[in-house]
């Protein structure tokens, strides 16, 4: 089951802890019950995906793309795990979809996850 929860008590972060091996039905609901969480707030959130030895599907990148188009357009998404297929699953996602580059990230940490989307907001992020 993927969690999802608030990160912090200002409710500006979204925190998805996915398992190793996951279905797109878990996906969505996770996905429906974030932007629900959005839709309570009147401010900018962003989402912190932790992804534990991430399984990388072309599926994948189909959803990742839906979603973001779902999300409100200044929302960002930081992908935390500490495999390299993760890095190249979120670079391949950015060379193919160019327009979203700046609202997607991949990192090793949490503490990462935080300063990345603190350089989101700032307009001085550089995506890896």
């Amino acid at each position: 089951m993927i969690s999802t929860a608030w990160y912090d008590d200002e409710q500006t972060i979204i925190v998805h802890q996915h398992p190793a091996v996951w279905g797109v039905e878990e996906f969505q609901k996770a996905r429906a019950t974030s932007l629900a969480m959005i839709a309570t707030v009147n401010h900018r959130v962003d989402l912190i995906l932790l992804h534990p030895g991430m399984k990388i599907s072309t599926e994948m990148l189909y959803y990742a793309r839906e979603s973001l188009s779902l999300y409100p357009p200044d929302t960002g998404f930081v992908v935390v795990d500490d495999f390299q297929i993760a890095a190249l699953f979120v670079r391949t996602f950015r060379r193919l979809h160019p327009e979203v580059y700046h609202r997607v990230d991949y990192v090793r940490s949490m503490d990462e996850a935080v300063s990345a989307i603190g350089r989101m907001r700032s307009g001085k992020h550089l995506p890896g």
